[in-house]
């Protein structure tokens, strides 16, 4: 067995649009475990299941408060989004948050944001940048260079985003 870099595993949210105005988002845990966090818009009625492989009943069912299910599903996409009800009901090709941490061989290293030529502008961006060295969430100086170890905020189209992910881990 080889070790992961873990640099390279991708880690992906589904959120799965539900009847009203509820959503579910599951995070696949590496053996087969999946985190659930059920949230309903127009409630507090939000829970936190974890379920082991191959089970049809959570081991663990937690109620969270609005606040909380909020919270626990940002830092899961590492991405913070406020929940509210969607205005269609699920189009499956609606756009999605992502981070990427760049490596020696990303085009966007060495560019500024502006700078970084994304393959489908129109189906996926670059957002921001995060990096570890500011204190603000996401660094606001449009000026400065991309570099190895950033990570990028980007958003699109699930097709798109895949494709810009490959692209900017070069």
């Amino acid at each position: 067995m080889t070790a992961l870099d873990p640099d390279l595993e991708e880690v992906h949210v589904r959120e799965h649009p539900l009847p009203g105005v509820a959503r579910l988002f599951e995070l696949a845990l590496s053996g087969g475990t999946v985190l659930q966090i059920f949230t309903e818009s127009d409630s507090s009625d939000s829970h936190l299941a974890v379920l082991p492989p191959d089970a049809d009943t959570p081991v663990v069912n937690l109620r969270l408060s609005n606040a909380e299910a909020v919270t626990l599903s940002s830092l899961i996409s590492g991405v913070k989004f406020v929940i509210r009800a969607a205005d269609e009901a699920g189009a499956a090709d609606a756009a999605s948050p992502s981070t990427v941490k760049l490596r020696p061989a990303s085009p966007a290293v060495g560019k500024r944001l502006h700078e970084i030529e994304v393959p489908e502008p129109d189906q996926a961006q670059v957002l921001a940048v995060i990096r570890d060295d500011t204190e603000e969430l996401l660094d606001g100086d449009v000026e400065r260079r991309c570099q190895v170890g950033d990570r990028l905020v980007v958003v699109g189209r699930p097709d798109a985003l895949a494709r810009l992910v490959r692209y900017l881990h070069g």
